[in-house]
């Protein structure tokens, strides 16, 4: 049994991860500061609970000291692209927390001699590359603030590993989707994530505005990877294990390995649904690219893991949980 600090547990990733550890009865301990976390996530669970922000350093420390972690899966920060870009001010907002905050929590990390991290990272920082699919060494080009913040992330875990020597894992999520199977537990209603806007739109009979329709790809729509939540859950256990045993640092892609075009969700949706979608489209936004998915073979051969939910779970499961946290007014659209 591990004891894992889980930073951003009552996350959407972090709320599915909290259950896997509990699941295989490791000790859980989550630190969040609720700005975009749910406490229904973490509500009536056998787990320690910390309302603390990763930007307060003295008391991150004083945290580390007292619970002694074995591992930490670092998940708090903000992830929202256009909402970084907004202004300088959110701009910097972002990078604080995403990189700053990283780099107290590898310092409390020091204070208790945790040395086992895993933490989440994006595609983002892909941006416009060439030649899909993605590989580990493909070229960096962070195109937005939110991109840029979590490549100084990256670097700020390499800069740790070679002074603390730490064991580390650095996983590059493409598009996190879904929920869980019963339709029970889900995201907080995003208008930022294709599929819950397509889902919300679908439900409400709102007008969904799709983003251009010319680009170089065999419908003209953007091709995306698209993974299960439970799939990049999954991929942390895997991480845990392999760290927990032999150590290592590693980064790796966490994707399906394939892309799906915007149309081909937007038909999936009203498959799925029986709603037809208020499509509107609008021009494609400068410098979004055509296709973006990742080559997992690094990820499958290090981990022994591989995603297992098809587009048509991701989209069923979420639906369910549209409706579900409707009628019990868990969130409000």
């Amino acid at each position: 049994m591990n004891k894992v600090l889980v930073t951003g547990g009552a996350g959407y990733i972090g709320s599915f991860i909290i259950r896997l550890l509990l699941d295989r009865g490791d000790e859980v301990i989550v630190v969040d500061n609720f700005s975009r976390g749910q406490r229904y996530a973490v509500d009536n669970l056998p787990i320690h609970v910390e309302e603390l922000d990763i930007l307060d350093r003295a008391g991150l420390n004083r945290f580390f000291r007292r619970i002694e972690p074995d591992v930490v899966i670092h998940l708090a920060g903000l992830a929202d692209a256009r909402e970084s870009g907004e202004d300088v001010a959110r701009s910097n907002w972002y990078f604080d927390t995403n990189c700053i905050g990283t780099m107290n929590v590898l310092r409390a990390m020091k204070e208790s001699a945790t040395r086992v991290l895993i933490a989440s990272s994006s595609c983002a920082i892909y941006g416009n590359a060439d030649n899909p699919p993605l590989t580990e060494r493909s070229a960096l080009n962070p195109l937005s603030p939110y991109a840029r913040s979590k490549l100084a992330m990256e670097q700020a875990v390499y800069a740790a590993t070679w002074r603390y020597d730490y064991n580390f894992m650095l996983l590059r999520y493409f598009n996190a989707a879904g929920a869980q199977v019963g339709g029970t537990l889900g995201e907080r209603w995003s208008t930022t994530r294709l599929i819950s806007k397509a889902l919300i739109a679908a439900y409400t009979g709102e007008e969904f505005y799709l983003f251009g329709d010319d680009f170089s790809t065999p419908d003209g729509t953007a091709v995306r990877d698209y993974t299960h939540v439970r799939d990049i859950a999954a991929a942390h256990m895997s991480a845990m294990n392999l760290l927990s045993i032999d150590g290592g640092q590693y980064t790796l892609n966490i994707g399906t390995g394939r892309g799906y075009s915007i149309r081909e969700v937007l038909s999936m949706i009203e498959q799925v649904t029986k709603k037809r979608i208020n499509l509107v489209v609008k021009q494609k936004i400068l410098g979004e690219p055509a296709t973006v998915y990742a080559d997992v073979s690094l990820a499958n051969d290090v981990l022994q893991w591989e995603a297992k939910y098809s587009l048509e779970e991701i989209v069923r499961s979420t639906w369910l949980w549209l409706k579900y946290s409707q009628n019990k007014g868990l969130i409000q659209l």
